[in-house]
Formats: C-alpha cells, sequence, structure tokens
C-alpha cells in the first residue's frame, strides 16, 4: 500500500510527456517515404529486374527477349560494380540526412545524389517535394529551394500543379504562371490548372495595365427614386455569415435608415457562391435580418474568375441592380475586391462613390504570415487598394490610423472622414453572471479574464497564457475564458500545457451570436492583448468597444488602434504592446484594486455611449451623404 510520502512524490512528479499528434504525423510520413524508398530501390536491384525477365519468359515474346534482357542485366551489373555503391550510399546517405534533420538539409547535396541513381524523374521529384513538405512551416526559404527543385527534376510532372498553388499561396505571381505555362508545353493542364492559370494571368493583365475604371459623367444617366437613397454594397452579411464585418454591416445600415435614407443592401455578385464557410443558406435572393434586407446578386465566382473579368461580370450585375433600384449614390465596403466592381457601376451610372476602408487585406495576411509583406501579391493588392479609393468620391475610414495610412499613399485628406466601429449600448448592457453557465463551467469563485474574438497570432493570446500562468504563481485563483476559434488555437493550448495552466483554461469554441451576452457575462477583466503589427495598429477591433458597453472592465494592449477609443486609466487599462510581463503587472494592479476598476468600467461605459453608437456614426454619414447630393 503506497503510502503518504509516496502519494505527495508521486504527485510531485512530472507528467510523462506525450508526442504531439504533430510529431507522430511526422514520424508517420518519414515511415511511408522510406518504404516508397525501399519499394524505388528495390525496383531498380538488378534481382528484381532478372526476376521481372524470367516472369515475362512464361510468354514466348518475353522468351524470345530474355537472352538480350540477361545480357543487359550483366552489363548494367558490371557497370554499377565500378561506381553503384558508392553512389547508393551516398543517396542513402544525403536522402537520410535530409528526412532526419529536414531544417538543415544540403538541397545541392541531396540533389546531387539523385542525379546519381537510376530514378525516375517523377520519383526525384517526389523525394524532393517530400522533403519540402516536412520543413515547409520550419523553414520557408529551405521549403521554396526544395520546391523548385522539385520542380526543375520533372518539369512535366503535375505534381507542378501543386507546387505552383503552393507558390501562389505564398504570393508569387510570376514564378507559378512560369511553371504552369512549361507544364501546358508537354501536357494538357487540369481543370484547377488551368484555373489557377488563368488567374495568374488576370493578375499580370491588371498589374501591367491597371483596371479600366470608366471617367465621371457629368449627371446621372437616370433621375435617382429618392434623393435620400443608396445602394450599400457588402462583401459578406448575414444570415449567410457572423463576423465583426457582418456586424458592422448590419449595425450601420439600421443606423443610416434611422436617418431617414433608403437604402438598398446587396452583397457582392456571385456571393456567397464562391465562400466554402456559410453558417447558413436561406432559399431566395432576398433575406431580411432584423430590418435589413440584402439582395443576393448574380455573378461569377471570385476565387477562380480572373481579377479584371470579374470586376466587368460584377460591375455589369450591379449596373443592373443600379438601373432596377435608381439609388442617388453608391457605397461599397471593403475590400477593393467588393469595391472595384461597385466603383466601376457607379462611374457608368453617373452616382457618386463612396469606399468604406474598414481594414487592408494585404496588411492583415501579413500579420498571419510576415513573409508575405515582401511577396508580390503583397504590392498587387496594395495598389487596387490604393486605386480604389483614391477613385472614390468620398473615404470612410474606420481609424484614424488608416486615414494616415490613405493620405500616405496618395488619397485626397479632404476627402477622408472617419466612422469607427460603434456598439449599440441598448444592446450591450451590463447584466448579472449567467450563474448557470458559471455552474456548469465550474467557475467557482474564480476570477475570469475573457477574450471573445477570432484566435490569430496577432490577437496575442499566448501573452494571455503566459500572464495566467504568472497570475497562478502569485497566487491568484484565476481562469481563461477564450471564446471563437481561429488558426492560433492549437499554438494557443500548447502554450497552456506547457506553462502548466491548462486546466484554468476555457476554450468552447466559437458560440451563436445570440448567446455571446452569457459568456460576456461570465468574465470579470476582458482582454485584448494584440501585438504590434502594421495591421493591429491602423485597424481597430470591436470587441473592446463591446466589453465597454457592457460595463466590463478592459485591459488591452496600446497599439495605436486601440488607444483610440480605450483610455488608460479612464475607460480601460492599457499595457505596453507585446510584453507579457507588463500584461501581468496591469492584471494583477487591476485586480489588487477593484474599487477603482469598476470605476474606470463605468467610466468606459459612459465613453462609449458619448462617442461610440451607431447613431452618432451615422450622423456622420448622413452630413457626408448629402454633401455629395448636393
Amino acid at each position: 500500500m503506497t503510502n503518504d510520502t509516496e502519494a505527495e512524490t508521486a504527485s510531485r512528479a512530472p507528467a510523462v510527456e506525450r508526442p504531439s499528434a504533430e510529431f507522430e504525423l511526422t514520424k508517420l510520413r518519414l515511415k511511408v517515404f522510406a518504404l516508397a524508398a525501399e519499394n524505388e530501390r528495390l525496383r531498380n536491384t538488378i534481382s528484381y529486374q532478372l526476376g521481372g525477365a524470367l516472369l515475362r519468359a512464361k510468354h514466348w515474346r518475353g522468351l524470345i527477349a530474355l537472352p538480350s534482357e540477361i545480357g543487359h542485366l550483366i552489363l548494367e551489373s558490371r557497370r554499377r560494380r565500378g561506381r553503384g555503391a558508392k553512389d547508393q550510399a551516398s543517396l542513402d546517405l544525403e536522402v537520410r540526412k535530409a528526412l532526419m534533420h529536414p531544417e538543415t538539409a544540403d538541397v545541392d547535396a541531396l540533389v546531387a545524389a539523385l542525379n546519381t541513381q537510376r530514378m525516375t524523374p517523377r520519383r526525384r521529384a517526389a523525394v524532393l517535394a517530400e522533403v519540402a513538405a516536412l520543413v515547409r512551416d520550419a523553414d520557408h526559404d529551405r521549403w521554396l529551394t526544395l520546391l523548385r527543385a522539385a520542380i526543375q527534376a520533372d518539369p512535366s510532372n503535375s505534381r507542378g500543379i501543386a507546387a505552383a498553388v503552393d507558390l501562389m499561396n505564398a504570393g508569387a505571381i510570376e514564378e507559378p504562371r512560369q511553371i504552369l505555362s512549361h507544364i501546358a508545353k508537354y501536357r494538357p493542364l487540369t481543370q484547377s490548372g488551368q484555373i489557377r492559370s488563368q488567374v495568374l494571368d488576370g493578375l499580370v493583365r491588371v498589374r501591367d495595365r491597371g483596371l479600366a475604371v470608366p471617367p465621371r459623367k457629368a449627371a446621372p444617366v437616370q433621375k435617382p427614386a429618392k434623393a435620400r437613397s443608396l445602394m450599400y454594397v457588402a462583401a459578406s452579411s448575414v444570415p449567410y455569415h457572423t463576423s465583426g464585418y457582418t456586424s458592422r454591416t448590419q449595425a450601420l445600415i439600421k443606423a443610416v435608415q434611422g436617418q431617414g435614407w433608403d437604402v438598398n443592401a446587396v452583397t457582392r455578385p456571385g456571393y456567397p457562391d464562391d465562400r466554402n464557410d456559410i453558417h447558413h443558406m436561406p432559399e431566395g435572393p432576398v433575406a431580411a435580418i432584423d430590418g435589413v434586407t440584402y439582395s443576393r446578386l448574380p455573378g461569377p465566382k471570385s476565387n477562380t474568375t480572373p481579377f479584371d473579368r470579374y470586376c466587368a461580370d460584377a460591375a455589369q450585375s450591379l449596373y443592373g441592380h443600379i438601373i432596377k433600384t435608381r439609388p442617388a449614390l453608391v457605397h461599397a465596403a471593403s475590400n477593393y475586391l467588393n469595391a472595384a466592381p461597385a466603383l466601376i457601376a457607379a462611374r457608368r451610372a453617373g452616382l457618386p462613390f463612396v469606399y468604406e476602408v474598414r481594414g487592408l487585406w494585404e496588411l492583415t495576411h501579413a500579420a498571419k504570415d510576415p513573409r508575405f509583406e515582401h511577396s508580390e501579391r503583397f504590392e498587387w493588392q496594395r495598389q487596387q487598394e490604393s486605386r480604389v479609393a483614391s477613385e472614390a468620391d468620398l473615404v470612410v475610414a474606420i481609424s484614424n490610423g488608416l486615414k494616415n495610412e490613405l493620405i500616405e499613399r496618395g488619397v485626397d485628406e479632404r476627402r477622408i472622414m472617419i466612422a469607427p466601429n460603434c456598439v449599440d449600448p441598448d444592446v450591450f448592457t451590463p447584466r448579472k453572471k449567467d450563474r448557470a453557465l458559471a455552474k456548469e463551467l465550474f467557475l467557482g469563485d474564480s476570477k475570469v479574464l475573457g477574450f471573445l474574438g477570432s484566435m490569430t497570432t496577432y490577437e496575442g493570446l499566448i501573452d494571455l497564457v503566459t500572464a495566467l500562468s504568472s497570475l497562478r504563481r502569485n497566487g491568484h485563483d484565476v481562469c481563461a475564458l477564450l471564446v471563437g476559434d481561429g488558426p492560433a488555437l492549437p499554438e494557443v493550448r500548447e502554450a497552456a500545457r506547457s506553462l502548466g495552466v491548462l486546466d484554468r483554461l476555457i476554450m468552447p469554441g466559437r458560440v451563436p451570436h445570440t448567446d455571446v451576452m452569457r459568456w460576456y457575462s461570465l468574465m470579470d477583466i476582458a482582454v485584448y492583448p494584440r501585438r504590434p503589427s502594421k495591421v493591429t495598429e491602423l485597424v481597430p477591433p470591436l470587441k473592446p468597444l463591446e466589453a465597454m458597453a457592457m460595463g466590463l472592465t478592459v485591459v488591452a494592449s496600446d497599439v495605436a488602434a486601440i488607444a483610440e477609443s480605450v483610455i488608460d486609466q479612464e475607460s480601460g487599462f492599457l499595457f505596453e504592446r507585446g510584453n507579457p510581463d507588463a500584461l501581468f503587472r496591469t492584471l494583477e494592479g487591476v485586480m489588487n484594486q477593484p474599487k477603482h476598476a469598476r470605476a474606470v468600467a463605468r467610466r468606459g461605459r459612459a465613453h462609449v455611449k458619448k462617442l461610440y453608437t451607431w447613431d452618432a456614426a451615422a450622423k456622420r454619414l448622413d452630413d457626408a451623404y448629402s454633401a455629395l447630393n448636393a
């Protein structure tokens, strides 16, 4: 029977480290690769080929050919005895090194070793592609080098199409275009390859010639049905998607309608058929949601149609809707893919065009993958955003940071106004903790650090987990509630496990929009630890405003986009961005001064009610719209 001392020792013993799923997957891939390599090696041995010749000799044609085949194998055997053992040893060594330590693989040595073998180009390319796959996440440059070597080993292989897609996703334009063009010389491209090739050609056409935008007309082609009417073009909407983007669209349109404007809301032509993440798909081309009616317009799929052709077809669809509904102006929200066709349609109809810049998608992509900032597609997307903003009669930016960025890109400052993210304080109101949900989660008396939103790397959730660990070490009874999902979720969970706080982390995933208030009610402190990047400095999140409106204590990093609305010690608490220790100290200070924290939270709600309501934003838009129509 175990005594108390032994039990204590056992409880203190470190848990056995379990291999991660990624590690096990890598081991499995290596085993599969090793078996494939061994199969290839055996097929090339003299004994295997001799056995094949003898089997074929059972047929009279094989019997006639047998002496010739045996003679060929004798000569091949003599040739191999001269240098084959050395070459095979070299190949085995280089492949073994590449598989066991792909991050340090000598690509030139591996290619040289492969070239000494009687290996089909297809197999040689497969070896290189397999090693490339192993280093893809760890070493981007080495991955590209190996990928290019695989393509060079067998340019005609259909594997090159997959490589071209990988390069496209990494931000390249010219290189994947050349690869697909080269493959097409040897064999017809697959349907997927043809689509990729056409999309790349479209990017090059727009890059080299620019997008054709009609000049402004002196007057509309037809009289508007109402002076205070507009067509609002959104890239996505409820009920098909629920996100910060669609929430802003819904709330802003309702508020503009409240100012007496007749708003005809439409979604980007081809949407949502070109999305594979639809939450809900109602029947029919029209959806009425809480006082806002969205019309779905026909159009090509934006993700498989060359950009210039998509713009032409989508603009025609939008123009037809303008002729049918006769608005007085056109307002389109981010991004350029949504706004460019709307700009063209508005110009054809002789109507003022408003571009609402909610973010810059190339910067968002670069925040998730910093290498993208140095790619061809980053610059291409930057050019399209700048072009649409420069052509607009009015630009609506959601932050001062975005306004300044657009001015740097050449947009006339006099044509830019600010309409920040806002909330409805009558919807987001202080509420008592949902005791049933708290009991279900076994929260007890623990203080809850909360986050609600998309889990991306730049949200800084690993910094939050690090601060949670420090608070626990200092004796605080605290847990973290992270509501939402996203690509950073696995690494956040792994960080919590390595820091020993996985059992203090609650991650329910994405929750229904109707349940958001229940989850907010559990939070003692709402935490938004965004890390510094170009996009986080320019684009403000909506969630801190929701939390402030609910009377929650808000702790956030001092990135410029957040600091515009969260005033340190007045409406919330700010800490030095990218500094987990500063986050820990700020959280501990807030927890140690609950009376001060509650006072700041009350001022935070008052701050939101005064400056950040949709009605206030709609009033500013009302003035701007009226000036355009004057």
